[in-house]
């Protein structure tokens, strides 16, 4: 862990600390579930499109 998150990390209870890694586990679970049922694909056909398209709606905004 980073330096600063190591060091917040001691400021904690063990029961806080208990609960902070069951959130942890349950959310990474939650996480890769999500990514298992994903329909998108890890490596789209049209990555340098989907760029391109988000560049441009970003330059948009400003």
């Amino acid at each position: 862990m980073a330096s600063g998150v190591s060091d917040a990390w001691g400021l904690l209870t063990e029961a806080q600390r208990a609960t902070s890694r069951a959130v942890i586990a349950r959310e990474s679970a939650q996480r890769d579930e999500a990514l298992a049922a994903s329909p998108l694909p890890d490596d789209p056909p049209n990555e340098a499109e989907i760029e391109a398209w988000l560049v441009g709606a970003r330059r948009a905004m400003l």
